[in-house]
């Protein structure tokens, strides 16, 4: 009798982890939306933090970068972008990013990304984890791509934060 309970609740356990794993990732987010966005960003700017490094992973379907940026007083100062290698499984040697490229990688940069692919409606869906302290985006997930109406297979696109550091005077 106890073996085919223990039989039952493992095929059930079977089937829960099977559902579990059919659930989409870039669902355990939420929609964006305007008004939260703009709420996180109030935080973030109330927070008077100038002088920071931010390091954030973009996974394409196609590709993985890494980019680190240092900003103090709204200017850029470091700007270096690292390529997976697929291949050798670790990150190539950094190389430089151009002020407008890097400025994406920034916090303001990624509440701009959020807000713009809000407003344009060009997305299926636009996702985020707004979290930390400051309130900032920590993951953005940019659904597959539309144009006239339809969706453009292999488009969706990640962008996580993996270290967030304010730096003092001395630092960087």
């Amino acid at each position: 009798m106890f073996k085919k309970h223990l039989s039952t609740l493992l095929i059930i356990s079977f089937l829960l982890a099977l559902t579990a794993c059919a659930t989409q990732p870039e669902e355990r987010y939420p929609d964006a939306s305007i008004p939260t966005l703009t709420a996180a960003e109030a935080d973030w700017y109330a927070a008077g933090i100038t002088y920071y490094r931010i390091v954030t992973e973009i996974h394409f379907a196609d590709e993985r970068r890494l980019h680190t940026v240092t900003v103090k007083d709204q200017i850029i100062l470091e700007k270096m972008v690292a390529y997976w290698d697929a291949d050798l499984e670790n990150w190539g040697e950094p190389k430089p990013m151009t002020e407008e490229e890097a400025y994406w990688y920034t916090v303001p940069g990624l509440f701009e990304t959020v807000r713009g692919a809000l407003l344009k409606e060009c997305r299926a869906f636009t996702r985020n984890e707004l979290s930390g302290t400051p309130i900032f985006p920590r993951v953005i997930i940019l659904g597959p791509a539309q144009l006239d109406g339809e969706t453009i297979d292999d488009t969706v696109s990640w962008v996580e934060v993996r270290e967030f550091t304010p730096l003092g005077e001395d630092e960087g």
